[in-house]
């Protein structure tokens, strides 16, 4: 669901998911990190240039990024619960209709706190990705999709 597509990486880090992305399709990543000794990684790197590398928090990224994005992702969430529903707010604000946020989530607590939440916002599909201990921190995948303006506020 990457091909063609404007995709923001939440929490991008060194980049280490966006050549993943771009091998996926993706027409543009941007790289949203607000720690900019780790965004600067991707960018010394190679993986993000200058023009998509986003030194902010979602919530404080430039208007002209707001709606350009055509899917966000967010590899292992986690964030203090308080937070989760101002999060998937500013999510939900920054997509355009219809657009998807791509969450893989390492905890099956995590996903279970998160869902009532998700659901405000996003039509949701998830995934199982693996059924027995493994390495992979991605246990779920959840595919989530903009509800329309009138059945959120």
């Amino acid at each position: 669901g990457f091909e063609g597509k404007v995709v923001g990486d939440i929490g991008t880090r060194d980049g280490r998911y966006v050549r993943t992305l771009k091998d996926l399709g993706a027409k543009e990543v941007y790289g949203i990190e607000p720690n900019k000794e780790e965004l600067e990684k991707a960018v010394q790197t190679g993986v993000l240039d200058f023009e998509h590398a986003i030194p902010f928090t979602l919530q404080d990224i430039p208007d002209n990024l707001r709606r350009k994005m055509d899917v966000v992702v967010v590899f292992n969430f986690i964030m203090i619960l308080a937070e989760y529903d101002r999060f998937f707010k500013t999510v939900y604000h920054v997509l355009p209709e219809e657009g998807q946020m791509v969450i893989t989530f390492t905890e099956d607590y995590t996903l279970k706190k998160t869902e009532p939440v998700l659901r405000k916002y996003f039509e949701i599909n998830r995934a199982r990705l693996w059924r027995i201990n493994g390495n992979s921190p991605h246990k779920y995948l959840v595919i989530c999709t903009k509800r329309p303006k009138s059945l959120v506020d």
